[in-house]
């Protein structure tokens, strides 16, 4: 029983812990640096990272306005719209192809791809003065506020905000993540990806990599992304958002059959002897598999059969796999890896490997051997 009460006490302390004293603070610091993050700064208060990431976490538009400006440019911004153009062109390309789906399914499918509305970086309004202080207008903060009051001003201010929006109609315009974060997303009930800005950085992207580069990085994580739309939970999903029934039933066993190889392949890979789950990770695996297939069919249509040059002795289709695989270069640590364990995502090296032996293309550009630890057998898991 005082188990189970202290954990509940403990989830609400750890919350909050930056704003208590330092002794709680380094509590919460040591667990994670010995299962996470294991050369992370010390969280002091009085640490400017510890400063900055409580200004981002409790006012993300404010703090993304210079961030933006600095770092988010029209160019930046076309590279971002050509290459989704792209990679939602190939989806359609690659589901027309599919004979497993039959032909009211597969039309039902090319219209929801091409119905995905997209958002890149930012809401427009964070560049406008007048706009930006009108958002935080009602933020209740002093000079005279302590820490931790200035700290639960915040709070309410945004908390109410979230309650109010309770009672409108659903804004499918909204920003659900605050724009720096490093993170893409797709969501299902708006069948929108976004691009937010803190992932608009080198590894993922820059505005004058070539093909090879751009689509090994972004265009992966943007298949990635438009590839949960039609993975076990975004199959549910129509073109509108609906959780309705908009495939045949044909269709549907197909796909629950296809979806099973990858369970059970990735069931078979293990890290530091940690096992892990085919099931819990199915739908990040369909996606990353489903994003290297399509990045790729991306990437070659851009090139458009143009001759393939070497860079360093590898050539740009090698180098495509190469740059896909640095974006999940990680360290991981046994007890980071049993907390992982509940996360929807395989573990990174486990990410690479299981997407690339089911890649006929990879297999073609480095000339695997058969039985080898890349390419084991003929038969791969194929969905997307």
């Amino acid at each position: 029983m005082w188990d189970a009460v202290n954990y509940v006490k403990w989830q609400l302390l750890r919350g909050e812990y930056s704003n208590y004293a330092y002794a709680i603070q380094s509590i919460n610091s040591d667990i994670f640096r010995k299962i996470e993050y294991p050369v992370s700064p010390e969280l002091d208060a009085s640490n400017d990272l510890t400063c900055a990431r409580l200004v981002e976490e409790y006012m993300p538009l404010a703090i993304a306005r210079p961030f933006v400006e600095e770092f988010i440019t029209k160019d930046l911004i076309h590279t971002v719209n050509e290459t989704a153009n792209q990679i939602q062109k190939a989806f359609v390309q690659r589901v027309m192809g599919k004979d497993w789906l039959d032909k009211f399914t597969k039309d039902q499918c090319v219209e929801k791809a091409n119905a995905i509305t997209r958002q890149i970086a930012y809401p427009d309004f964070i560049k406008v003065d007048k706009e930006l202080d009108e958002y935080y207008n009602e933020m209740d903060i002093s000079s005279g506020h302590s820490f931790f009051e200035v700290v639960a001003a915040v709070r309410y201010f945004n908390i109410e905000k979230e309650v109010a929006s309770y009672t409108k109609p659903i804004d499918k315009t909204q920003w659900l993540e605050p724009p720096t974060l490093v993170n893409a997303y797709y969501y299902a009930p708006f069948n929108q990806f976004v691009f937010l800005a803190g992932i608009l950085r080198p590894p993922f992207i820059t505005a004058t990599w070539p093909p090879f580069l751009l689509y090994g990085s972004f265009g992966v994580v943007t298949g990635h992304e438009l590839t949960h739309g039609f993975d076990n939970n975004g199959q549910q999903f129509d073109k509108n958002g609906n959780r309705v029934k908009w495939w045949t039933d044909a269709s549907i066993r197909q796909f629950q059959n296809r979806t099973q190889c990858f369970v059970d392949q990735y069931d078979q890979y293990s890290l530091l002897g940690v096992e892990i789950d085919g099931e819990l990770t199915l739908g990040e695996n369909i996606a990353d598999n489903g994003g290297v297939h399509t990045a790729y069919h991306a990437y070659k249509n851009v090139m458009n059969g143009k001759r393939v040059r070497k860079y360093g002795g590898y050539t740009e289709d090698q180098l495509f796999f190469v740059s896909f695989a640095q974006l999940y270069c990680s360290q991981y640590t046994v007890d980071g890896l049993e907390i992982a364990t509940t996360d929807t995502h395989s573990p990174d090296p486990v990410r690479v490997l299981g997407s690339l032996v089911n890649s006929e293309e990879f297999t073609e550009a480095f000339q695997c051997s058969k039985g080898s630890k890349m390419y084991p057998s003929d038969d791969r898991c194929e969905l997307w």
